[in-house]
């Protein structure tokens, strides 16, 4: 089966572009839905976020804080690597067990924020697929969004890779710049041209 790795900076449009695909047929993958699953009440990524860490990072219903552990990720490099240590090998199992759920698919979506920051699902993917936005939209979309400080989202955009390393590293690039209907556009595009190849 053939896999596309999608990626893309914060408030690039990753999301929106995998929605497209949804809406085409195209089964897709997306490691922050799993990481959300895995990081609920009673599941496995719960389990052991509170087993490290008590009562920290959770709020008065005792569920994951998700805003105060992005905070924190993105202000010490230390935590950072210590609670990835935790909750990546957990993401990466899940993944590839979806993965191979939909092995009678044509080609599938792997929604991948931080796809070329590590060699993790480089070796999954078959191409990728780069949704690419001047940085003054993404940090405006992330705003309006995500409700978070402008502090936050230059820390979170720091500690992503440059936006030309993207380019340079990226197979396919979608720019998504303007409306949502152009993204779609260029989503339907790539999708009928990634058939034709598939099914020569």
């Amino acid at each position: 089966m053939h896999i596309v790795g999608l990626t893309g900076g914060i408030g690039a449009g990753k999301s929106m572009a995998a929605v497209f695909f949804k809406e085409l047929g195209v089964p897709v993958v997306d490691l922050d839905d799993i990481a959300r699953q895995i990081t609920q009440k009673n599941n496995e990524g719960y389990e052991k976020i509170v087993n490290k860490y008590g009562a920290r990072f959770l709020n008065d219903n005792k569920e994951i804080n998700r805003y105060l552990i992005k905070k924190v990720l993105f202000s010490d490099l230390n935590f950072k690597k210590e609670f990835e240590s935790i909750i990546h090998p957990l993401i990466y199992t899940a993944c590839l067990n979806e993965i191979d759920s939909y092995r009678c698919n044509n080609y599938l979506v792997l929604v991948v924020p931080l796809l070329f920051e590590s060699s993790s699902y480089l070796g999954l993917i078959n191409e990728s697929l780069l949704i690419d936005c001047d940085k003054s939209i993404q940090k405006n979309r992330v705003s309006q969004r995500d409700h978070i400080d402008s502090e936050l989202i230059e820390n979170i955009i720091a500690n992503q890779l440059d936006r030309s390393e993207r380019q340079l590293k990226a197979d396919k690039i979608i720019l998504n710049d303007g409306l949502p209907e152009e993204l779609k556009k260029e989503i339907k595009i790539f999708h009928n041209d990634l058939l034709k190849k598939l099914s020569k």
